[in-house]
This record gives C-alpha cells, sequence and structure tokens, in this order.
C-alpha cells in the first residue's frame, strides 16, 4: 500500500492534493523478483483520525474542527501508509458488499442477485479503477512527473489512486459519471487454453471519459523462500481491437509486446476509446504449476458484452446474460 496526499481541507499548507504521491510513501519494486509494489495508492497524509492518548481515558471528539497537522482530545491529524492500508481495506469491504447486495450488474441493490466475490475479484475491480497520478510532492514541495504519466503502472504508485466511482457502477451516479462493468469470477483455465470474449464499446449510453480498463487477477500458488523467478502459475491478458488490428499486453504499458513473467495481476488501460471499437479480450494459460488456475476479470469503461467462447461464461453473468449451473455459495 503508498500513500497520497488528502484532499480539500485536510490538505495541510503547501500540499497541492490527492493526485500527487506523498513523499514518505514506501515504494517497489520488491527484492528478488521485481515484482511492482505497492499495488495501489491511497489517502494517507493530513488524514484526520481517532487519537489515544497515553494514560488519559474518555478522549472525546474537540467541539471545533481541528486543522491538518494539530492534534486536541479525541482527534488528530496523522500520516503514513498505515493510514492508507485502512482505507483500502473499507474500500474491498464495499467492494464485497456492493456483490452481496445484488449490485452486479444493474448498479442498484437487488437480493436476488446476491453473490459472494472471490478474493482476486475484489483484488482485481479495486486496481482496475484506480487512476494515475500526475507526479509525486517532495518534502520541500517541488513536484516530479511521475515516469508513467497518464499510464498508471510503475513501482511508486502501483496501478494509481483508488477511486471507488471508477471502479463500480451505480445507478444514482450523476449523468456525468456513468459507468459500465463486465465482471467475471473464479474461471478456471487448463495449461495451454486461451478464453477470450468480444466487447464493444457504448458510449452513447454511458461516460466515463472514453476509458477501458481490463483487470485479470489470480491467487499464485506460494513459491519457495528467497525465489527469484516466483510466479508458477503464469496467465496472460491480451486486448486486441477488431478495428486495426492494436494489440494490448496486461502492463506492458508502453506498448513493447512484452508479456508480464512476473506479477499475478495484469491491467490494460486504453484510453480514448469510441462507439466504433470492439475489443478481443483473452486469457492465456502461459505456463502453470497445477493442471487448472482459476482467475478473476473485469472490464470498466462503456463495455457491451458480445460474446465468448472456451468456458469464459461464468457467475456472476454479464449483463444482459444468462448463465447455468450458478452458485453463489461458491468457495
Amino acid at each position: 500500500m503508498g500513500a497520497h496526499y488528502s484532499g480539500r481541507s485536510d490538505l495541510d499548507v503547501g500540499e497541492i492534493g490527492p493526485n500527487y504521491l506523498w513523499y514518505g510513501s514506501c515504494t517497489g519494486p520488491t527484492c528478488g523478483d521485481s515484482r511492482v509494489k505497492p499495488d495501489i495508492v491511497a489517502p494517507g497524509r493530513s488524514l484526520l483520525t481517532a487519537r489515544a492518548k497515553p494514560s488519559s481515558y474518555g478522549e472525546c471528539d474537540p467541539s471545533q474542527k481541528i486543522s491538518p497537522g494539530q492534534e486536541l482530545n479525541g482527534n488528530s491529524y496523522r500520516y503514513g501508509t498505515s493510514f492508507a492500508a485502512p482505507v483500502v481495506s473499507g474500500a474491498a469491504a464495499l467492494v464485497r458488499q456492493y456483490f452481496m447486495d445484488g449490485y452486479y450488474p444493474s448498479g442498484a441493490a437487488n437480493s436476488a442477485k446476491s453473490y459472494n466475490p472471490s478474493a482476486p475479484l475484489v483484488k482485481a475491480i479495486l486496481l482496475n479503477g484506480a487512476q494515475p497520478l500526475l507526479g509525486k510532492q517532495l518534502a520541500n514541495g517541488s513536484v516530479v512527473n511521475m515516469n508513467s504519466l497518464n499510464k498508471g503502472y510503475d513501482a511508486q504508485q502501483g496501478f494509481g489512486r483508488i477511486s471507488l466511482s471508477d471502479s463500480l457502477p451505480l445507478s444514482n451516479y450523476p449523468s456525468t459519471k456513468k459507468l459500465k462493468a463486465v465482471v467475471f469470477d473464479r474461471i478456471p483455465i487448463s495449461a495451454g487454453q486461451v478464453h477470450q470474449t468480444v466487447v464493444s464499446i457504448d458510449t452513447y449510453n454511458c461516460n466515463i471519459n472514453n476509458d477501458f480498463s481490463v483487470t485479470l487477477a489470480w491467487n499464485d500458488p506460494p513459491s519457495a523462500a528467497g525465489c527469484v523467478d516466483c510466479m508458477l502459475s503464469d496467465l496472460n491478458l491480451i486486448v486486441q481491437r477488431q478495428n486495426d488490428g492494436a494489440v494490448w499486453r496486461g502492463n506492458d504499458i508502453w506498448n513493447q509486446g512484452i508479456a508480464d513473467t512476473s506479477n499475478n495481476v495484469e491491467r490494460v488501460r486504453i484510453i480514448n476509446v469510441s462507439s466504433s471499437h470492439t475489443f478481443v479480450v483473452k486469457v492465456v494459460a502461459a505456463d502453470l504449476v497445477y493442471a487448472q488456475q482459476k482467475y478473476s476479470l473485469v472490464m470498466t469503461g462503456c463495455p457491451q458484452y458480445e460474446s465468448s467462447s472456451n468456458n469464459f461464461d461464468a457467475c456472476p453473468c454479464p449483463a444482459g446474460q444468462f448463465c447455468s449451473g450458478c452458485d453463489n455459495a461458491l468457495s
């Protein structure tokens, strides 16, 4: 977990906002196998929190709002990735509740659609909606741009700044923030298989900056301590635009045609798509340690589900589709 600056009235003097990484945030990559860490960043600088004074009892909230950097009675402004982590934990709980209350796929609560999402699906949704930071503000107040500006994938910000409004649709979103999502969960894939689905872009009934984001996640089996090449089950995400044959690979933000063999989360983020575009989304079982691996996949922006092949259909069903054998109690 990484930390970016807070916003609005919680900003301290000289701080420029939530689109900038805090200079004290932890950075990656991991030692040995160079996986991207942190996974995501959240508010972690100038957070108004509960305060516990040593050897004191009954600290109540002060009658007046304290200013950034202050502490008084039961309130305190704190900072650190330790404060960003519970923000993400709370967001993960809301994502799970979203599915348990049946908000998928309509964006409105429907108990008949209740579904228990897997951990990889929750992670994929959070990372898929993450937004790229503009830069990093240093301790002296100066700002440096991110190397992956507008891409949202590097060893400083991970997949970007957490944003639930860009992660899942809600029916009561304002007309300027209409989002669509297509979700697949607990999909078993065998060695050598390729799963694919076709989606078109419907920007007429959707408005989310005309971005198309796809994220694949899975629970990789535990590897040996001290490993260098630690990935045991390697899946690859490939997105191809049918209109012109353009291809994007998961985590290959510079479009070098390189497959990621280190991370068990892969994301493709395509900006400025239009209603004339149609995409083929593929999941490739490149190298599995066991005969089968389950994965989760989420697509957001303005995707309109068209078709699938090779057992891509699974619970919960994409919007407007019927899937037989759905079991909401899947473990």
